[in-house]
């Protein structure tokens, strides 16, 4: 029987673009450089797996025989989909002495042999079935919530449990929050909570991936039987991923209270990161250890100072005024400005004193920005 499926090279191409999210070019083991193909009555399914994180698309056909299993290299079958375009690509698992995947584009013009060397029954698999349903988001908002926070995400291996987005379901609310001990960002989503707490830490790679490709998506997020796995579920596609095995700090615990901040500094946006960007200008082409920029009063305004022992000084004055009776004080330059960029409207500066966590807020109430100070 001629097993065959043909799909636009469109479709293919876009289907390859998320699954190839989840496949690494460099792995120990051959079959993971492969993304497996499996065309049933529903349509042609295909799943990328670095161990880590599953992604499985689906595919709408044009025409196709058969139930089977391809494994090809995912390489070779993206940019034979990049090259289509809009015109069909027809997939024949030709089998014999060995398995051959037969493609062919639009009117035969193009045609290519690509062995199929592995045996798809050793495709591995995450562990877990499907359970209960957890939260839907509507509208892209999942990938919108994780990148509001994603940025304080630590790359510090030793504190492993802090790779990635803690997802929280309790008496606070439902709220995604990421840190890295020297900045935080937590965005509560909805103010309702559950009988069940949540505590989760998705990894990484898949708060990227989810950002990445997810964006405008309707998401339904399920459980599975497996306590370290849960799954991304679109209408076309499904991510299942691997979940950081740890105990996430009580961020709540370096949150200040906002009834106890003792001073504010009103700032504008805009200005407030060109002064950043203004006071960062020395040093740029070489590394130096004058990371910290110190904010100080100007003649009742504020402004920005960062020293270099090679480089020099800069000196930024804003048009903001400064906060009567307020210290002087300091934060590494990258981080406010990672921070303070994607604000909404104007920014408030405020702390408990100068060597207390500091708050940023702006216009966005669901956010809540925690960043400690440096010494300068």
């Amino acid at each position: 029987m001629n097993q065959f499926v043909t799909v636009e090279g469109r479709t293919l191409r876009k289907a390859m673009k998320l699954v190839s999210a989840a496949i690494e070019r460099r792995n120990a083991y051959p079959i993971l450089g492969n993304v497996r193909m499996a065309l049933d009555k529903s349509g042609l399914h295909l799943t990328g797996t670095n161990l880590d994180v599953e992604i499985t698309a689906h595919i709408d056909v044009i025409d196709g025989n058969g139930e089977w299993v391809l494994l090809i290299d995912a390489g070779t079958i993206d940019s034979i989909a990049a090259v289509a375009g809009v015109m069909p690509i027809k997939i024949e698992r030709i089998t014999g002495d060995s398995i051959d995947a037969h493609i062919t584009l639009g009117d035969g013009g193009a045609f290519y042999r690509i062995p199929s060397t592995i045996d798809p029954d050793g495709w591995p698999e995450l562990k877990g079935k499907r359970a209960k349903q957890i939260e839907n988001f509507t509208n892209g908002m999942l990938a919108v919530t994780l990148n509001k926070v994603a940025w304080a995400i630590s790359n510090e291996e030793t504190r492993y449990y802090l790779n990635g987005v803690c997802w929280q379901i309790g008496p606070d609310g439902r709220r995604m929050v990421a840190t890295d001990g020297h900045r935080l960002g937590l965005c509560r989503y909805s103010p309702d909570n559950a009988k069940e707490p949540i505590n989760r830490i998705i990894p990484r790679q898949t708060v990227g991936i989810i950002a990445a490709h997810l964006s405008g998506e309707d998401v339904t997020v399920f459980a599975t039987d497996n306590e370290l796995v849960i799954e991304f579920v679109t209408a076309d596609a499904v991510i299942r991923t691997k979940l950081i095995d740890g105990s996430f700090p009580d961020v709540n615990r370096v949150i200040p209270q906002k009834d106890k901040l003792a001073f504010r500094l009103d700032l504008k946006r805009q200005e407030l990161v060109t002064a950043i960007d203004q006071a960062m200008a020395i040093g740029r082409t070489r590394k130096f250890d004058g990371r910290a920029i110190r904010f100080f009063d100007k003649d009742g305004r504020v402004a920005l100072e960062r020293k270099s022992p090679d480089f020099g000084t800069a000196h930024v004055t804003m048009s903001s005024k400064w906060f009567s009776g307020a210290k002087e004080f300091g934060f590494n330059a990258s981080y406010l400005r990672q921070m303070v960029a994607p604000c909404q409207g104007d920014v408030e500066i405020a702390a408990i004193d100068a060597g207390s966590p500091f708050m940023i807020s702006d216009e966005d109430e669901s956010m809540t920005r925690v960043i400690m100070p440096m010494r300068v």
